[in-house]
């Protein structure tokens, strides 16, 4: 009796399974495949080229003087400060409007408060700290921050979503 039993389940699950996998033969539809690295690379270079376009756009709209950084950090400083640059340990409070590429405001210092930070050593953005150790206390700038410098691919989690560009007036307090 047990084992018609077993024999009964087991002829049942060998059934279920060839019909499932005649369903999927039915179907016509490849199995997925993983993108690969040249695909990637390509999709990778199209997002940077339309975000270059974009800056561009911003830069020509607002009349700015901008230069480029290496690392692709933009900026224009519109006031020169006094004193020595800026380095890595150095105090400074900020006074500064923060944007997305489309005019989005999402930080604002008569709002929101005048931002503190120490170079290189708090949790403020990479295209932010090298921008920061371009410039003396007292200098105005503008600076426009590429996703890979801002905060990449996930966002911060609240108003800057991931993969954005952002913008930043700002002046550094003496």
């Amino acid at each position: 009796m047990k084992f018609r039993l077993a024999l009964t389940i087991l002829a049942c699950l060998s059934g279920l399974c060839l019909c499932c996998q005649r369903k999927a033969a039915d179907t016509g539809t490849e199995p997925v495949q993983k993108p690969t690295e040249e695909y990637m690379t390509g999709i990778h270079r199209e997002i940077v080229r339309n975000e270059a376009k974009d800056i561009e756009l911003v830069i020509r709209r607002y009349g700015w003087q901008m230069q480029r950084t290496p690392s692709g950090l933009y900026y224009e400083i519109f006031q020169k400060g006094s004193g020595k640059t800026l380095s890595k340990g150095d105090a400074v409070r900020l006074r500064c409007n923060i944007s997305l590429l489309d005019g989005t405001p999402v930080y604002a210092s008569d709002k929101d408060g005048i931002k503190e930070l120490v170079i290189e050593r708090s949790d403020e953005i990479a295209g932010l700290q090298e921008a920061l150790q371009l410039m003396q206390r007292g200098c105005k700038a503008h600076l426009i921050i590429p996703p890979h410098l801002a905060y990449g691919s996930l966002g911060d989690g609240g108003d800057i979503p991931g993969f954005t560009t952002l913008v930043y007036s700002l002046e550094i307090l003496p």
